[in-house]
Formats: C-alpha cells, sequence, structure tokens
C-alpha cells in the first residue's frame, strides 16, 4: 500500500512543481493586497481619530454656546419681567393721570359754564339798571 501511494506521489510531483509558482504568486498578492487593506485601515483609523478630536472640540464649544445663549436668555427673561412690570406701572399711572384729566376738563367747564352766567347776569344787571 505505502509503494503504491509513493509512486503516485511520483507521478504527481512534475505537477505540483508548475503549481507552486502559480501558489506563490496568489499568496504574494494576496499578502499585497492585504498590506494595502493594513495600510488603508490605518489611514482610516487616524483620519477617525482626527474626527473624533475634531467632534470632541465642537462638541465642548457648542456645550459653551449653549451656556451663553441660556445666560443671555435669562438676561433677555429678566429684563421683560422688569419692562412688563414697568408697563403694568405706567399703566396704572396713565389711568389715574386721565381721571385726574376728567375731573379737570369737568371743572374747567364748569368754571366756563358759571363764568359765562355770571357774566350774563352782570349785563342783565347793568341793562335792567343803568347808572
Amino acid at each position: 500500500m505505502w509503494p503504491r501511494l509513493l509512486a503516485q506521489l511520483l507521478e504527481l510531483l512534475p505537477h505540483a512543481t508548475r503549481l507552486v509558482p502559480l501558489a506563490d504568486r496568489y499568496l504574494t498578492s494576496r499578502s499585497a493586497a492585504e498590506r494595502a487593506h493594513e495600510e488603508t485601515l490605518a489611514a482610516l483609523r487616524t483620519d477617525l481619530g482626527g474626527l473624533t478630536s475634531a467632534n470632541a472640540s465642537l462638541s465642548a464649544e457648542l456645550a459653551a454656546q449653549t451656556q451663553k445663549f441660556e445666560h443671555i436668555a435669562a438676561q433677555v427673561n429678566s429684563q421683560l419681567d422688569r419692562n412688563r412690570a414697568e408697563l403694568l406701572n405706567h399703566g396704572t399711572q396713565l389711568q389715574t393721570v386721565t381721571q385726574q384729566l376728567k375731573r379737570l376738563q369737568l371743572w374747567v367747564v364748569g368754571s366756563a359754564v358759571l363764568s359765562a352766567l355770571l357774566l350774563l347776569a352782570i349785563l342783565a344787571l347793568l341793562l335792567h339798571h343803568p347808572a
């Protein structure tokens, strides 16, 4: 059994010697392709690291901007609250002044009417009693 196996292996040996260079070329091209893939992956990892650091810096900047906007919004809201309070105060003052002006208008009209009546009374007295 062994001698027959060896005889068959000796017959296949010339064919195997022709296949060895093909296998060598295949393995070298495959290893070159793998090296190219590894280099590409290394470059991608480097780029990904750069993107990660850029993303971290953008996130930090966004957080800072968010804090600034929140601070500004708080200031604007407090100023709006003060303005609303002042507006209400001015509104009540305006109502008070309006009421006072209405009363003053009544006094002026009443005084004008009384002055006109007094003037008419004086004229009537002067016309009825000539001096």
